[in-house]
């Protein structure tokens, strides 16, 4: 029975991924928020899409590796994300050039730079597979939040999420901000697993801080999966009423292995930036203040205000 429910599972989960492919075919506004940044990517008269300028560096660094990690760029806090792509482009490349043959040479069109669009298409096809690879996984976690038997309703959670503003404003372009969409649903999934942290071996409480570890070498807001597992562990004692002394046991039991697990992606990556590479730089943290703007109003003497404005 359970079998057969998982499999039930899988056959919906594929069709939700096919989902997307209906938002081939709507045609919207040209973007307006950063007209400068977004342009538009028209195939065979009637696939139309969104390109976002960032995915010119994307792809640029993709194929040029060694730049990425001996000279400071925007995206050196994403190897992940990086190198990954260009892992699945070069596995992919033969199926893309053969894509390109047959649909998209002579049938594109938009104010996108056409010649190097299609230069760079093996890069540009790779981000579309990491893309389905998220989308699938995010709606694998929604559906495993609900009981196997409620078939209707994990479907219905799956469609929602497939169908969502997000997933249709961020499918089709080639960036890592569509990881936006597995942030939320990550982190309900580890506090949910921060919850069952006691029956958990420390070796599976490792692995989910690995897993979220190396998910921010790709995306740096899923560095809250790692919290909301502690929070889960917290609130889990809380609910049941353990005791103090009972709670700082569990607490430290899960903290040491998620921390050392998380953590060390991250730690190594600096390190041999620092040490090695000499050119990485965390660009959302240094220049745009990401997760310690709270420090530097606090050295301003300005937290209140800051937290207030945040």
């Amino acid at each position: 029975m359970i079998g057969e429910l998982m499999r039930l599972r899988g056959t919906v989960l594929a069709l939700l991924l096919c989902l997307p492919f209906v938002f081939l075919f709507t045609r919207l506004a040209p973007p307006e928020l950063q007209p400068e940044c977004l342009s538009r990517v028209t195939i065979a008269h009637w696939a139309h899409f969104v390109h976002v300028c960032d995915t010119y560096g994307y792809t640029g660094m993709m194929r040029d590796l060694p730049r990425y990690f001996t000279e400071p760029n925007q995206l050196g806090a994403r190897p992940v994300y990086v190198v990954g792509g260009e892992a699945v482009a070069a596995m992919f490349r033969p199926a893309a050039l053969l894509i390109r043959s047959f649909l998209i040479d002579g049938r594109i069109g938009g104010d996108v730079a056409v010649d190097l669009f299609l230069a760079r298409f093996p890069e540009y096809f790779a981000l579309m597979i990491v893309n389905f690879a998220v989308l699938g996984a995010t709606i694998w976690m929604a559906m495993r939040l609900i009981e196997p038997s409620q078939r209707a309703l994990a479907a219905a959670l799956g469609a929602t999420v497939a169908t969502c503003d997000l997933v249709h404003g961020l499918f089709w372009t080639q960036h890592s901000n569509f990881l936006n969409v597995v942030v939320p649903l990550g982190c309900i999934t580890y506090f949910v697993a921060g919850c069952r942290a006691r029956q958990m071996t420390q070796t599976s409480i490792a692995a989910m801080g690995l897993a979220a570890g190396v998910g921010i070498l790709a995306y740096g807001y899923i560095v809250i999966w790692l919290p909301m597992f502690v929070f889960g562990s917290l609130y889990r004692d809380l609910r049941l009423g353990a005791m103090p002394a009972e709670m700082l046991q569990g607490l430290l039991r899960t903290l040491v292995p998620l921390a050392i697990a998380g953590c060390g992606p991250l730690l190594a990556w600096w390190v041999s930036g620092k040490l090695y590479l000499h050119g990485m730089v965390n660009y959302e943290a240094e220049r745009l203040r990401q997760f310690v703007w709270v420090v530097d109003a606090w050295r301003d003497g300005r937290l209140g205000a800051a937290l207030a404005e945040h």
